[in-house]
């Protein structure tokens, strides 16, 4: 069976590389060839497999891959997870274990380092705990629904496909509120799904005994909080990648000789920070389409370039402590910021062909739509497949 038939298999082979090599505990001599190896391993599947048939797969394992990539280096090159990470509560089993499980907690729950700005788990009980992970899993599924109908729908998440269109493919070209509809819907995508996947893995780890509630907190954080750019990336957006980015971006900053602590060294983490993330996710363009690779990059540098712009902004203001008055000013620069760039990075996946993916098998929402218009003698689903995109997930 081709290593495409089984997606899984493409993420699981470089991480058991990286936790086998992470559980010899080589010494300091030994790090960087073993980093070199473990990313020699993940060049050889990221390049040696082939399409999953999915595009949107293919860009999620392809981010996937280049994050076991980053992870190698921070684990194997600039950390010792045997000696400097601890849990919470105490030992964990053999040597393997340890690092397995240091390796699958990218915001290091559980343990003694985690990541900044980390939301807290609620207390509760195993069976509300796993009640109400799965009502989340639930809104979320309709909620990626509702965004995925959309992008079905809209002419201009077509025009790079089966050519059932002849518009500008860019949200641009939609006027204003479109405009701000196709953001929010593919957005609301992208949250869904992340949030949709650690709904289901909590629900299941907590319902089996696995794990406790208290290792499954919220994957993003509050949205009330994004009234800056740098508190929107920094608090409410996921914060799965930050140790290891930041722990390359430190060391890098050292390296240039910029002190630990001064604007010089926290301005060169905060660019490559957004570099490194930009190329994770060009390993995404990379798996979707190689004739597009790296319009995912450019998004992800200009929200360093605005924080920049903020923090220049906030500090020539004098805004000591956020008022309502500022909070509001906030939310709509977020929003305008938003409204300008995100652009780059949709347009550039619209060209690559995730406007047509095609994700969920059944719609729930078109599904519940034709029950209720067939008890009501309509055929509601079938007019609207009739008339709308033929792309559509029914």
């Amino acid at each position: 069976m081709p290593l495409s038939a089984l997606p899984c298999v493409q993420a699981l082979v470089p991480l058991a590389a990286q936790v086998f090599l992470l559980s010899l505990k080589l010494p300091t001599a030994a790090r960087l060839p073993a980093c070199c190896l473990a990313l020699s391993i993940w060049l050889a599947v990221f390049f040696l497999a082939t399409s999953t048939g999915n595009v949107f797969a293919d860009y999620m394992l392809g981010t996937a891959l280049c994050i076991h990539a980053i992870n190698s280096v921070y684990l194997l090159l600039l950390s010792h997870p045997l000696d400097a990470f601890k849990l919470r509560a105490g030992s964990h089993g053999s040597r393997l274990h340890w690092v397995y499980t240091a390796s699958i907690s990218p915001r290091g729950i559980g343990w003694t380092t985690p990541a900044k700005n980390t939301p807290a788990a609620r207390a509760q009980s195993r069976t509300d705990f796993v009640l109400s992970t799965v009502l989340r899993a639930v809104r979320q599924l309709l909620l990626f629904d509702a965004a995925q109908l959309y992008v079905c729908y809209s002419p201009v998440f077509a025009a790079h496909g089966a050519a059932l269109v002849s518009v500008s493919a860019s949200i641009t070209s939609q006027g204003c509120l479109l405009r701000c509809a196709s953001i929010l819907a593919w957005g609301a995508m992208l949250y869904s799904t992340l949030n949709l996947a650690h709904s289901l893995f909590a629900a299941v780890s907590v319902a089996l005994g696995l794990s406790e509630a208290s290792s499954w907190p919220p994957l993003f954080g509050r949205w009330e909080d994004a009234y800056t750019l740098r508190r929107f990336w920094g608090r409410t957006w996921h914060q799965l990648l930050r140790q290891p980015l930041s722990a390359i971006a430190k060391a890098a900053a050292r390296t240039l000789g910029f002190k630990p602590g001064s604007r010089g060294s926290s301005y060169v983490q905060l660019y490559l920070v957004f570099a490194l993330s930009g190329a994770v996710h060009v390993g995404g363009d990379m798996k979707l389409n190689a004739r597009h690779t790296g319009f995912s990059w450019p998004f992800f540098v200009l929200q360093a370039i605005a924080i920049t712009l903020e923090d220049a902004v906030i500090g020539l203001a004098g805004f000591a402590d956020a008022t309502p008055l500022t909070r509001l000013a906030g939310y709509l620069w977020v929003w305008c910021w938003f409204y300008v760039s995100c652009p780059v990075w949709v347009d550039g996946q619209i060209a690559a062909g995730l406007g047509m993916m095609r994700v969920l098998p059944l719609s729930p929402i078109m599904a519940a739509g034709g029950l209720v218009g067939r008890l009501a003698g309509s055929d509601w689903a079938g007019s609207v497949l009739l008339h709308g995109n033929s792309s559509a997930v029914l």
